[in-house]
């Protein structure tokens, strides 16, 4: 997992010639984009449990300009707090495909595992997974920890419930980053005064 991703760094996200900075959504985020497809898309009868994410409908709801603008919106809002749904509207109304894409690309943001070609158990959508046994379980029934878990975004909470370990062939150890350093400080104490 790169520094990046593990820290939710906001990304530059260009919109009618203003550089905004945005960050992937978080587990709180989603739950209210959650909350928002809940509210506008009529109930199924047909359908067990919540609106999956993937399903026609939210994606449809979610790709218009309403839609948009709650992405749009909780996207920005840790950088620019003083934005507005009213104002991440009026921004979404302006988007064209590519921003669409960059939107999208930033806000659901994920880093390439190689969890995710795992074929015992089918992919699940965010909405079908049981968030009150997962929060129960990375608070240790504490409530007050809810929002830190709340805080986490997906790659985030991939870190933790992974304690760390990551299928890149690319990641460095904590002993490779000490080689480094030592690598690039030859003489350590010039540096700390012993």
């Amino acid at each position: 997992m790169n520094l990046s991703s593990i820290t939710n760094a906001p990304r530059a996200f260009m919109l009618g010639g203003v550089s905004y900075r945005a960050r992937a959504l978080t587990l709180g985020q989603f739950g209210e984009v959650m909350a928002w497809l809940e509210d506008r898309l009529p109930s199924d009868p047909a359908r067990h449990g919540p609106l999956p994410f993937s399903d026609t409908s939210s994606r449809l709801a979610l790709s218009t300009t309403e839609g948009l603008a709650v992405l749009l919106h909780l996207s920005l809002l840790s950088c620019q707090p003083s934005l507005t749904r009213d104002d991440a509207r009026a921004l979404a109304a302006t988007m064209d495909a590519d921003d669409e894409g960059r939107l999208l690309a930033i806000a659901f943001r994920r880093v390439p595992t190689g969890r995710h070609n795992r074929t015992d158990r089918p992919a699940k959508d965010l909405a079908e997974v049981n968030w009150g046994e997962v929060f129960e379980a990375l608070t240790g029934h504490r409530a007050a920890a809810y929002a830190d878990v709340a805080g986490l975004s997906l790659d985030q909470f991939d870190n933790f419930v992974n304690r760390g370990r990551t299928h890149d062939d690319g990641t460095l150890s904590p002993a490779d980053v000490q080689a480094m350093w030592d690598a690039a400080n030859p003489n350590p104490q010039e540096t700390t005064g012993v």
